[in-house]
């Protein structure tokens, strides 16, 4: 294994401009230009491309030349680097999240992972809570020193009536994250690190006043972890200090009684829920609208934000260069696969939120070596599951020339006991940090790891892109996932579609599960519905359709992806723009009681429409007259879900 040098503050003092930075970074810094960081200044993706960034043109043969012909400061370089390297620190502050997780339940520990790089080394590298706390520290600290608004107890209440909304979906899994950490009963909450991203609506000026107001947020928790990393820990320390007087127009970020009296009000959580909210419901107006709205949202933030006053902070160039120095010869940084395998778990975490588990740790350490391990137990209503890493099993005649005679994915779920039965395992999560689709290694994996387990699903997860072009044996159980990364449009996606194939937290909460089959279930959750025509003639007058109904519809609505709910039978019974709950509960009470000639009404949607019927409607509407979407036929007993296609309903039986 290579080891770094370490730098010394004489070397750092000779850097003097961006050219000479680089190249010190790549020869005794955290930048590995052969493999990790070598497409830093090539990447496809403007936001990760540094030539981008910087706007220098990439002109001459290599990176020192183009630095120096830009004449980019070491400043703004740092500010660039820091912004090309955020989806890692973002990993780090998910990882710390999950670390206090589970701190909090085992107090009496410092949690750690240990992971066993390479055995011929006999090396190892621990990670835990107080190392990432620290990681992260140095991060804040070179990416915030630029500048911060001040903030006051009134001016937080002008920007209450600005964001108040009734919608309250946050559609950010990283402010989700956050909130699930902070808001727990009893003070038991923790200030997680605020690297949530702002919202982004495509309208520029409103996008770079959501980001200042993000910076907001992001100062006055930074102000409330200055003393306590806890919401205990914060109040105590205030409640102990002698008490302030109270002027409402003073900066709160400089008086922590202000920032105490606004904190006893979870304004953080109302804060996010607010400014998320507040996107959504301007995006679920009609498509024609959301300009005007955008702009006048845009107006309202100009006059707030202008009326705020501004602290800017000068940090020396000497200083910064060694914070980002400091940070880049973290043993973090080399590790950056290993670091990867461990967002991924989670991110797995993230299914079973809800339910009961037990981390499986020796007096504090939870071991990720190159062998199996059992990470943890999950409770479901269908008996425990187990989490592991690195399990192998048999398998004759692989198609990858790597297996010789067994399979060895990063991670398996399956029921306590059956760990020695590969046949009854449930899912193989196989993880990928390629920076380019590779369909060959890809295709093999996916191919050998679902002749291995024959009844699980295999994921493949890539932090890089992955083409949806890969010929695969087993394509019904084969999922492959590219780009999932902090922020990654496709990480939800992962955890959605993980979460059908895993048993249900218990009996009595009924979900799509109940109706559907596993390999419908992932087609459709994969489906982007937001128009459902939903068939209330009288053939389907029957408690068991409504309950039915009501699960898959509860289902579809708290995804806040439905747009139109229809109710039809031979016209149009109602409709509800943006359903909720409620708008369901009106659906399962109305009459059923016409016939069944829709067809017409639902003949000319898109792919992102569902029709619910019985196979009565299927044969004399939906065959008829539709030509895309999907369909449920619904039958006592049977429920089938499938694409709407020509030869759809051969697969289906009457």
């Amino acid at each position: 294994m290579k080891h770094r040098h370490t730098h010394s503050k004489n070397e750092n003092s000779t850097i003097n401009d961006a050219a000479k930075l680089w190249k010190f970074l790549v020869d005794m810094g955290g930048i590995d230009s052969n493999y990790y960081d070598k497409e830093i200044f090539n990447a496809e993706d403007p936001e990760l491309n540094l030539y981008a960034l910087l706007g220098i043109p990439n002109k001459f043969e290599s990176i020192e030349q183009n630095l120096a012909a830009g004449g980019v400061t070491i400043e703004t370089f740092l500010q660039v680097l820091l912004k090309a390297l955020h989806p890692y620190s973002q990993m780090m502050s998910e990882i710390c999240i999950f670390f206090e997780k589970y701190q909090l339940k085992y107090a009496k520990n410092n949690i750690q992972i240990k992971f066993n790089f390479d055995i011929s080394d006999n090396e190892s590298f621990k990670f835990n809570l107080e190392n990432f706390r620290e990681s992260l520290k140095q991060i804040e600290t070179v990416e915030q020193n630029i500048f911060y608004y001040e903030i006051t107890i009134n001016k937080l209440s002008v920007l209450y009536e600005i964001l108040n909304s009734d919608s309250k979906n946050v559609s950010s899994n990283e402010a989700r994250l956050w909130i699930e950490a902070y808001f727990i009963d009893n003070e038991k909450g923790i200030f997680s690190l605020p690297n949530v991203p702002a919202p982004i609506t495509g309208h520029v000026r409103l996008d770079n006043n959501l980001n200042a107001l993000m910076d907001i947020w992001r100062s006055f928790v930074g102000s409330c972890r200055m003393y306590g990393t806890t919401v205990k820990d914060f109040r105590n320390a205030v409640r102990s200090s002698p008490k302030s007087s109270i002027n409402r127009d003073d900066n709160l970020l400089a008086d922590k009684w202000l920032l105490y009296y606004a904190e006893l009000d979870y304004w953080p959580k109302i804060f996010l829920e607010q400014l998320f909210g507040k996107i959504q419901e301007i995006k679920n107006l009609h498509i024609a609208e959301h300009n005007a709205a955008f702009d006048k949202f845009s107006e309202k933030l100009d006059e707030f934000l202008s009326s705020l006053n501004q602290n800017r902070k000068t940090v020396k160039r000497k200083q910064l260069t060694e914070k980002l120095l400091d940070l880049l010869s973290l043993p973090i940084w080399k590790y950056r696969y290993e670091l990867y395998a461990v967002w991924i778990l989670t991110v797995i975490d993230r299914v079973f939120t809800d339910y009961e588990v037990d981390l499986h740790h020796e007096e504090g350490k939870l071991a990720l070596l190159f062998k199996e391990t059992h990470i943890a137990t999950i409770k479901t209503a269908r008996g425990l599951l187990e989490l592991w890493s690195e399990v192998r099993s048999p398998l004759k005649n692989p198609s990858s020339k790597k297996r010789v005679s067994g399979i060895q994915p990063d991670y398996r779920i399956f029921y306590s006991g059956d760990l020695s039965v590969p046949q009854e395992h449930l899912t193989a999560i196989e993880v990928k940090q390629y920076r380019r689709s590779s369909n060959k290694n890809f295709r093999e994996a996916l191919n050998d790891y679902a002749a291995g387990l024959p009844k699980a699903f295999i994921f493949l997860v890539n932090y890089g892109p992955v083409s949806k072009n890969i010929s695969l044996d087993y394509p019904e159980r084969s999922i492959f996932l590219g780009q999932i990364k902090p922020s990654g449009v496709e990480v939800d996606n992962f955890v959605k579609q993980l979460s059908i194939i895993m048993p249900k937290i218990d009996e009595h909460t009924a979900d799509a599960k109940d109706y559907l089959k596993t390999p419908e279930l992932v087609i459709f959750y994969d489906c982007p519905i937001d128009l459902i025509y939903v068939d209330v003639s009288g053939s389907l007058n029957t408690i068991e359709y409504k309950t039915f109904l009501q699960t898959i519809l509860n289902d579809l609505v708290r995804s806040g992806q439905i747009q139109r709910l229809i109710a039809v039978d031979s016209s149009i019974q109602k409709e509800w723009l943006n359903p909720d709950l409620n708008s369901v509960k009106e659906l399962i009470k109305m009459d059923y009681n016409g016939g069944t000639d829709f067809g017409r009404i639902v003949r000319a949607h898109s792919q992102k429409t569902l029709i619910i019927t019985d196979s009565e409607g299927y044969k004399d509407c939906v065959k008829s007259w539709v030509i895309l979407g999907c369909c449920i036929v619904y039958e006592v007993g049977e429920v089938k879900f499938f694409k709407i296609n020509p030869h759809a309903w051969e697969n289906v039986k009457t």
